[in-house]
């Protein structure tokens, strides 16, 4: 285990017992508090869901513009080329 890990990994178990140690003292207060940071991590999950589907939407709507535009190009060109066959014959 690194040096780096080991103090993190200290860090949070310090946290803990400082955590419980205030909870028991502080109960109601903590439990507001633990109740604040549940409603701010549940409104940091709905914005990111919401971005992500936002950014589906976009890139599903760029897909659809680009898909059109192809299929656009494909029938113009079939068209020119019914059109230029469609002359030879009438040159011919």
């Amino acid at each position: 285990m690194t040096t780096t890990s080991l103090i993190i990994k200290s860090a949070a178990e310090l946290a803990v017992v400082v955590f419980l140690i205030i909870g028991f003292l502080n109960e109601n207060k903590f439990v507001k508090f633990e109740r604040t940071c549940a409603r701010l991590i549940r409104a940091y999950m709905r914005k990111r869901r919401a971005a992500k589907a936002a950014e589906r939407r976009v890139e599903r709507d760029l897909i659809s513009e680009y898909e059109t535009e192809r299929r656009s190009a494909v029938r113009d060109t079939e068209q020119s080329g019914r059109q230029h066959r469609q002359h030879s014959r009438k040159v011919a």
